[in-house]
């Protein structure tokens, strides 16, 4: 996510859930990087079972993860970001509040809703920043029908890493034609590579070949 906002590309809002609500926490600036590791580090011992890639669960009232949230430093929304527990704007109060993200991995999730609410407005682009899955595609499903534009950050599993670049290279084409501004300095590094032209002006001079009358074709054709 942090990529794609030095490219230029910064949102407007945020929704995520699972180990999504925790970046979209870190990216609206709520949450330190840091506390988000040592919240996940945390939940991993208490559920070592869970799927990778997925949010564990652990016990209904979050005790197991109360002295790791009541420790976390919280920082005032930059960016809005929509909660996938309560499907709306979330608020600061809410937003520091340790008790949250502590019964977060047991909540009933309303990640539909918040993304059908993040977009309530004259949204046109949306980025998934991380894997897709069918709970995202189902919540985009209706917007898309609208005329809504969705970007994959990565491409699907099935795809060799070595396409990703490209994949993103696509995507960031096409967040232009969209209208965002793009960073290219900071896409580029900042380099420049001197290109190698010719010693001689361009006079344009056209040297067309001449045409010549259609063979007549003395049997059907058929195009490939």
């Amino acid at each position: 996510a942090q990529t794609w906002i030095a490219w230029g590309i910064r949102p407007h809002a945020l929704v995520g859930h699972g180990l999504g609500e925790l970046v979209a926490a870190c990216v609206s600036g709520v949450l330190q990087p840091r506390d988000a590791l040592r919240y996940l580090v945390r939940l991993s011992e208490l559920s070592p079972e869970a799927p990778e890639g997925r949010m564990p669960a652990h016990d209904q009232e979050g005790e197991g993860l109360w002295e790791v949230c009541a420790e976390m430093n919280f920082g005032r929304p930059k960016v809005p970001w929509f909660s996938s527990i309560s499907g709306r704007l979330i608020d600061m109060h809410t937003a520091s509040d340790p008790t949250y993200w502590a019964r977060l991995p047991r909540s009933k999730v309303r990640f539909s809703e918040a993304v059908s609410t993040a977009l309530a407005g004259s949204v046109n682009l949306a980025l998934v920043s991380g894997p897709g899955s069918s709970l995202v595609t189902e919540a985009l499903e209706e917007a898309v029908r609208d005329g809504l534009q969705v970007l994959h950050a990565f491409p699907d599993e099935a795809k060799e890493s070595a396409a990703e670049w490209s994949h993103a290279m696509t995507g960031l084409g096409r967040c232009w034609l969209a209208g965002c501004d793009i960073e290219w300095e900071a896409l580029h590094g900042g380099t420049r590579r001197r290109v190698c032209l010719p010693t001689y002006p361009f006079e344009r001079v056209p040297h067309w070949l001449p045409t010549r009358p259609a063979m007549e074709r003395s049997s059907p054709v058929v195009e490939v």
